[in-house]
């Protein structure tokens, strides 16, 4: 019995090997070398060096300590420039010392902006290259952040979003290298809502990005039932321009009656094809509490691609595009029959959604954790 569980043992650790240099590298002990390439990645460089430690270690690797490794990046210069050609010869001559059979090198960048509720979101790119002691190089880029299914990393301060942008850079870079990462860092998100106020006390301004038309008309379902009919009633792009939205009237009818409901249909403008569908009002029939149409009276993004806010006659929704649900809903009480709209606003430091009827402000919400 002992004897088979060492077999199964010693399998398992081959086939990690195998896996772990699927890409052609191979290697017991490395130094391991940061470079921020901008002001906040430099602050951050000991989050990168200590994140693909632990992975390193993980993998059965040996690591050059911080102390050495720093004093390597003090005695080969040349290592700071990304494009810098290593020979045998020269690995050899800096290295000898510290008895490494190769040196993993990360260009490390990253960026934090202040996002609603104070909170704040980041997002890095790890340059990762790794060369042997005869000088094969393996290098691997990042895909960049801030992009639908990679969003950027958000945080309560800015240090918490940057570490974990940071973090899953790694894991993806050391990922590509072919190491195994056993607890993978999952971007870190903050769920917003809106809070209803009164009128803003300061001075504010209008934050909404008015863009060319688009036929997103295309995008509403053309059902081939005759009973039920979706017409197009407002669209809107983000700041980038990677998403669109259309909001879609939908009429069914049957047996007397007849239901309305609203959704709006996001769009991929790079693919030109739907990728979600959020239903704005539900078909069934109407409420007491319903003052106003269930037709979507306008739709907007606000700051990027990630959220959207819709406007019906009943109420009011915030969306969440990257996790693909809703965040927040409130009920306009007065309802609206047609004629509304919403703005995006600001004075400086809160931003607030602003309902509108007939082009006059009614309803002012708070963006708010």
């Amino acid at each position: 019995m002992r004897f088979i569980v060492v077999i199964i043992c010693l399998f398992i650790s081959l086939n990690a090997v195998a896996n772990f240099s699927a890409n052609g590298v191979s290697f017991s002990k490395v130094a391991v070398v940061v470079y921020g390439q901008n002001k906040l990645a430099n602050k951050f460089a000991r989050t990168a060096f200590t994140r693909i430690e632990n992975i390193l270690l993980d993998n059965g690797v040996e690591v050059l300590d911080q102390h050495k490794a720093k004093e390597l990046k003090n005695v080969w210069k040349q290592l700071e420039d990304p494009g810098f050609f290593v020979t045998a010869e020269t690995f050899v001559e800096n290295t000898e010392k510290y008895a490494v059979d190769g040196v993993i090198r990360v260009y490390l960048t990253a960026e934090s902006f202040e996002s609603w509720g104070k909170s704040f979101s980041s997002t890095a790119i790890a340059d990762i290259r790794f060369v042997d002691s005869e000088a094969r190089v393996t290098a691997h880029s990042t895909t960049p952040m801030g992009v639908p299914g990679k969003p950027p990393s958000d945080g309560l301060s800015q240090s918490s979003a940057v570490v974990n942008a940071i973090q899953r850079s790694i894991d993806e870079a050391a990922t590509k290298l072919g190491m195994e990462v056993i607890d993978y860092a999952k971007p870190r998100t903050i769920k917003f809502k809106l809070s209803e106020i009164d009128k803003p006390v300061q001075d504010v301004e209008s934050k909404r990005i008015k863009y060319p038309d688009h036929s997103f008309d295309q995008y509403i379902a053309k059902s081939e039932l005759k009973t039920v009919h979706e017409s197009f009633t407002c669209h809107a792009v983000d700041p980038g321009e990677v998403l669109g939205v259309a909001g879609g009237y939908r009429k069914v009818t049957g047996f007397g009656n007849r239901t309305y409901s609203s959704r709006l249909h996001v769009i991929d403008l790079a693919e030109e094809k739907e990728i979600l569908l959020f239903d704005t009002s539900l078909s069934d029939r109407k409420h007491s509490w319903e003052r106003g149409a269930r037709k979507l009276q306008d739709c907007m993004f606000i700051n990027n691609w990630r959220y959207i806010v819709g406007l019906t006659g009943n109420h009011i929704s915030l969306w969440d595009t990257e996790r693909g649900i809703n965040m927040s809903e409130i009920h306009i009480k007065q309802g609206i029959k047609r004629n509304g709209a919403l703005d995006y606003i600001s004075d400086g430091e809160r931003e607030y959604i602003v309902v509108l009827k007939k082009e006059k402000p009614i309803k002012y919400f708070e963006i708010t954790r």
